[in-house]
């Protein structure tokens, strides 16, 4: 660039881009313009160099995060124009982030619901004292219920363990009793047909069955008898109140 404008400049001993000028203005004009292409030349090559030098990898971006350097803020960036953000730039950087510190501080409204949201969620000591002394009541009286539960099973062990064995030889008592009568009429159908006969037998099924209905009616015809026997000692005891 300096020496384009430096060979622009006419051949005139005297004449500069239409004014006038000493001979030592040009000397001194040329001077400084090649002072600048040796200084362009060299930022050129020390940003070469530099950029040759860097084998880190990282963005520009993340070297300014490196040294501690305020990073590029987009305007259009939601997150970057947020409180929060310019909060964490603040503790970073500090006064170097040009961020108003009264933003550290939350503001009225926010202050009145998280007081609210506090309350809600974490009650006074008091009210959770009370809370932790009532459940511990409650809990006690169910443990002192169950222990006077247990104290009454106790008590009742002994009447339980009787009506068990009572229970216990009824059923045995019932099941020598269908053995006994299982017995019986096997030795009924072999005097009956004079030969061992298999319980699934057809012959026996139907044997049984009429056996059945036998003691069906008898059942009938007793239970009939019973009912008029007392029929009979009713109307007997009646007619001795009438005399």
């Amino acid at each position: 660039m300096a020496l384009c404008r430096l060979a622009n400049m006419t051949l005139s001993p005297n004449v500069f881009i239409g004014r006038i000028i000493q001979p030592s203005s040009v000397v001194q004009t040329a001077r400084q313009l090649s002072t600048d292409v040796f200084d362009e030349n060299v930022d050129e090559e020390s940003q070469r160099l530099e950029e040759l030098r860097d084998i880190s990898g990282l963005t520009e971006r993340q070297k300014r995060r490196l040294r501690g350097q305020m990073p590029d803020i987009d305007v259009n960036n939601e997150y970057q124009n947020s409180v929060r953000y310019h909060r964490k730039l603040y503790a970073k950087l500090g006064s170097k982030s040009g961020v108003d510190p009264r933003l550290s501080w939350t503001g009225r409204k926010k202050a009145l619901e998280l007081a609210a949201l506090l309350r809600e969620w974490e009650p006074p000591l008091q009210d959770r004292l009370d809370k932790l002394e009532a459940q511990k009541q409650e809990a006690a009286s169910k443990q002192l219920k169950r222990e006077q539960k247990v104290a009454e099973n106790m008590a009742k062990m002994d009447q339980w363990i009787t009506e068990y064995r009572q229970r216990q030889s009824q059923k045995d008592a019932e099941a020598l009793k269908k053995e006994e009568k299982k017995r019986k009429i096997l030795e009924e159908a072999r005097e009956y047909f004079g030969y061992y006969v298999d319980p699934r037998d057809s012959k026996f099924k139907e044997m049984m069955e009429e056996k059945e209905k036998q003691e069906k009616e008898l059942a009938k015809k007793q239970k009939k008898e019973k009912r008029l026997e007392k029929l009979a000692a009713r109307l007997q005891h009646m007619a001795q109140e009438e005399k």
